[in-house]
Order: C-alpha cells, then sequence, then structure tokens
C-alpha cells in the first residue's frame, strides 16, 4: 500500500511536468513535451546491441504507460495494416495493447499469456498450449513472449495452427543485432545468469534475425 501511495505521488507531478506540444500517444491521445525513459542497461544489452528492452529515453506514455514498442504496434496495425476498418478476430498479449482492442469495435480478441493464468478476467491460457480450435484467428499479436516460453518452437506451431488461411502474425521479440545466431541454454535457471546471459531474469534466450 505505501508502494501504491509513493507511486501514485509521484505520478501526478510527472504527468503535469511532461505535458507539452512535442509527442503524442496514439493509445490515450494526449500530448507531451517528452516521454518518460525506461528500459534496462545492463552489459549484455550494450555488447550485444539489443534493441527492445534497452534503456529508451523516450519509452513510457506519461498518462497511460504504454510503451514504445506497444506504441508501435498500435500504429503498424492502424495505419499499414488498416485492421480495425474491418471484423478481424485477434488472439493478443499484453494489458495495454489489448485494452486499446478492446474499445476498438470491430476487433475481437481473446487473450494469451506465456502462463498459464488469469488476468483481467479474461481467458489467459499458455501460448505453448492454446485451447483454441484450428484456423480461428485473423491475427495473432505475440508482443515480446518468445523470448520466455520454454519450447519456442512449439509456441509458434500453436500460433501457425490458430491462424486462418490468409491470416497472419506479429512476433515481436527483442533483437541483438552484434549476434549471428540466437543463443539460448536451458540450464540457466538463477535471475543473476539469466540477466548475465540474456538480459533479463525471466528470458530465456536472445534472439537475432
Amino acid at each position: 500500500m505505501a508502494l501504491r501511495i509513493i507511486e501514485l505521488l509521484k505520478y501526478y507531478p510527472r504527468l503535469m511536468l511532461s505535458l507539452g506540444r512535442g509527442f503524442q500517444c496514439p493509445f490515450c491521445r494526449w500530448r507531451f513535451r517528452r516521454f518518460l525513459p525506461a528500459g534496462f542497461l545492463y552489459p549484455v544489452l550494450v555488447e550485444k546491441k539489443v534493441i527492445g528492452g534497452h534503456w529508451h529515453e523516450h519509452n513510457l506514455c506519461p498518462r497511460c504507460l504504454s510503451n514504445a514498442r506497444e506504441r508501435l504496434v498500435f500504429l503498424f496495425l492502424k495505419d499499414r495494416m488498416s485492421v480495425f476498418e474491418r471484423h478481424v478476430r485477434f488472439a493478443a498479449h499484453r494489458a495495454r495493447a489489448r485494452t486499446r482492442l478492446c474499445i476498438e469495435p470491430l476487433a475481437k480478441y481473446s487473450v494469451c499469456q506465456r502462463r498459464p493464468g488469469s488476468t483481467f478476467g479474461h481467458e489467459s491460457p499458455d501460448i505453448q498450449r492454446m485451447p483454441f480450435a484450428d484456423k480461428t484467428f485473423d491475427v495473432v499479436l505475440c508482443n515480446h513472449v518468445m523470448e520466455h516460453v520454454t519450447d519456442d518452437r512449439m509456441a509458434m506451431t500453436e500460433v501457425f495452427r490458430v491462424l486462418r488461411p490468409g491470416g497472419w502474425a506479429l512476433l515481436q521479440v527483442p533483437i541483438a543485432l552484434a549476434l549471428d545466431r540466437t543463443i539460448e541454454d536451458s540450464t540457466l535457471t538463477s535471475p543473476a545468469d539469466r540477466i548475465d546471459r540474456f538480459g533479463q531474469a525471466d528470458h530465456v534466450r536472445v534472439c537475432t534475425w
């Protein structure tokens, strides 16, 4: 409770100080002179030039706290794929992205997580074993999930299985520009070892092109 109060005491002054005209958040549509910095600066992320999860000067929206990659996905769906102009059924991951989809009247969606469990009252099955019928979705959004799952090949097989003919998936992961192959090690289980090797305590691999 005390931490919650501290965060609220920080939130509103920071929000007011960030207001301006330089940036507009496509989620909440508020305008700011800056977004907030966020991300990690672990040595492995710098050494391997990892994009996604790294320190970003203009990352979080001061009001809705959406991050840069979530805003990028939404703008891609809206402006490049025009998915909100027609009836589309989504399988989506991440709270802010699916909250935005929820208020778009043409978007029907289900929620998948990297682990089983309940989130915000929606079904949230394990993406490695989704309980959906074959050919259910037009679009699958998978926002920084594959670097967390033990069997990413099974997860991708499941994504392919639930897509309708002509459907497509957007699979975002952190990308290491300095690597020529993906690195993974299932024997690493401690948070410290995973941070040193992969750049985050709950990651099991670092991906490349």
